[in-house]
């Protein structure tokens, strides 16, 4: 009697784990997919951060090169004010 027991408990286990195993098998090709799609976001993720990485450098760059200009501005202006205050 506790042998046919044991066996149904086994044979319950068993369809309990064959039921799981099935959904989780049944999921596999979703989750691949979803994987792929995640890798294919972190390679334009790398390459968004890449680009930006040089446009930040571009930035300053720029940044500097307008220091230089507003720099080059204001002393033109000061030497017309001076030439201004001379003739005048």
């Amino acid at each position: 009697m506790v042998g046919w027991i044991v066996l149904a408990l086994v044979v319950v286990s068993v369809a309990v784990l064959a039921f799981a195993a099935r959904s989780v098998v049944g999921r596999l090709p979703a989750l691949q997919q979803a994987q792929a799609d995640l890798q294919g976001r972190v390679a334009d993720a790398q390459r968004l951060q890449e680009r930006l990485s040089g446009l930040q450098a571009q930035s300053a760059a720029l940044q500097q090169k307008i220091s230089l200009v507003q720099a080059g501005v204001a002393e033109i202006k000061a030497k017309r004010a001076q030439k201004e205050q001379g003739v005048g």
